[in-house]
């Protein structure tokens, strides 16, 4: 069955019905389906290639900023413009900082109710905190909290100290939680820091000299943390702040150029997750042959660059994904083909239209249904392959796929299988009238 065409129309109104759903956002190729059963990702490979209503040379991205210009480039609400928008309000407020019922953000089209539910629902990803108040109280701890007067040198050393031995002599970070015995978290003590012109990664660094702020472990956790709330995608250098840490993504890739680390050697965050992250960021065979069986296994038939189905458990990889990737020779594939091309070549016995093959799945079929299949017939040919009944009708009518000698489904049934072969049991080699030109070997 041929794949459904889907106009611009219906592009924009399952776009539009996804922002409803989704609280304005636009989706992405990680997103579940968007029209017609279809994945994001095979509508961002239409308006590449082109195909079934779509026009080409362009992505998902690109015609989202083209047909949604003014919803696409409102900047983006960030730590810093929230900094601002507080200070602000405190300028004409008295000092006093903002609540929910304080109205309309100075300058902004938003109110201070919708920031609130924005960090209720977790929707800014530079911080963690579930409320305006909570967000107020991390932020501001020397203004909202008389206890942040109590932070004191010998506070510190004495948190930090029990902090390691708690800790198999690991060091507290700006995101470590709380501070074991007092009402304080590690993120207020980084706080108060700063607003005295340091920060906890600096108080550390002066006083204890094998302190390293950014470890390959710590890193590896902001890593897993982006992965876990975006689909298995890893970040780049765009991916904005990293959520309680005070860091960004684009710093991370600034410390590894300047060689700031001494650690690692490489030089950017990109070459970094391809040494720490190898399955995520190399596409091999072997792990495709991996998810090819393991495919098969789930549903029957091989995949497809349609198919929505993931991969494999907590991996970013989508089949339209790694289609995309064997066309370009992208990631590591060394290859340029398609998805179907490269599984025809490792799959011929399943795949390939031959007179062995199609001898094989007819007697499969007569020997689980006590009849020979036809055009009409719904089941795959046989366990795993990407071929229907119809298509293989087709392909004979038409002499394609490699097949040679113009003939029906039903035609080749009659010329070289007998009724024997419908018993319930292995046919032997009397059941077979290939003549022999065509007769396996």
């Amino acid at each position: 069955m041929s794949a459904p065409v889907v106009s611009i129309e219906q592009l924009r109104q399952a776009v539009d019905a996804f922002r409803l759903a989704h609280d304005g956002r636009f989706p992405t190729l990680r997103d579940d389906g968007a029209q017609s059963g279809l994945a994001w990702g095979t509508i961002d490979n239409r308006l590449r290639d082109g195909h079934r209503g779509l026009p080409g040379s362009t992505s998902l991205s690109k015609w989202l900023d083209e047909a949604y210009p003014v919803e696409r480039f409102v900047s983006p609400i960030t730590s810093a413009s929230m900094h601002s928008w507080v200070e602000a309000h405190r300028q004409t407020a008295g000092g006093a900082f903002p609540h929910i019922g304080s109205g309309t953000l100075p300058g902004a089209n938003r109110t201070w109710q919708s920031i609130h539910e924005a960090l209720r629902d977790k929707h800014f990803p530079f911080t963690k905190c579930t409320s305006l108040s909570g967000w107020l109280d991390d932020q501001f701890p020397m203004e909202r909290r008389k206890k942040a007067s109590l932070i004191t040198a010998d506070l510190i050393v004495g948190a930090v100290n029990a902090y390691r031995a708690e800790n198999r002599g690991e060091f507290p970070y700006r995101e470590s939680g709380k501070v074991a015995g007092l009402n304080l978290t590690w993120t207020q003590i980084d706080n108060a820091l700063r607003q005295g012109g340091r920060s906890l990664a600096k108080w550390l660094s002066k006083r204890y000299p094998d302190f390293v702020e950014v470890s390959e472990q710590r890193l590896r956790a902001w890593t897993d943390d982006f992965a876990i709330q975006n689909a298995r995608a890893l970040p780049t250098t765009k991916s904005g702040e990293i959520a309680g840490t005070g860091w960004s993504w684009l710093q991370v890739d600034r410390a590894f150029r300047s060689g700031a680390w001494r650690w690692t050697t490489v030089e950017s965050l990109s070459s970094w997750l391809d040494s720490a992250f190898p399955a995520e960021r190399i596409l091999t065979p072997v792990n495709v042959r991996k998810w090819v069986a393991d495919h098969i296994e789930a549903h029957g038939t091989f995949p497809s660059s349609e198919s929505t189905t993931s991969v494999a458990e907590n991996s970013a990889w989508t089949w339209p994904r790694i289609n995309a990737t064997m066309l370009h020779g992208s990631f590591g594939w060394a290859e340029k083909c398609s998805l179907a091309a490269w599984l025809d070549g490792q799959f011929p016995d399943e795949r390939m239209l031959t007179p062995r093959n199609l001898h094989a799945w007819v007697r499969e079929y007569a020997a689980a249904h006590g009849r020979f299949p036809s055009r009409q017939s719904l089941e795959p040919t046989s366990h795993g392959a990407h071929w229907n009944w119809f298509e293989v009708d087709k392909a004979l009518r038409r002499e394609s796929a490699g097949w040679q000698g113009r003939t029906s489904l039903d035609a080749w049934i009659q010329n070289y299988m007998v009724p024997s072969a419908l018993q319930a049991h292995e046919p032997s080699a009397e059941d077979i009238e290939l003549p022999d030109a065509m007769a396996p070997t």
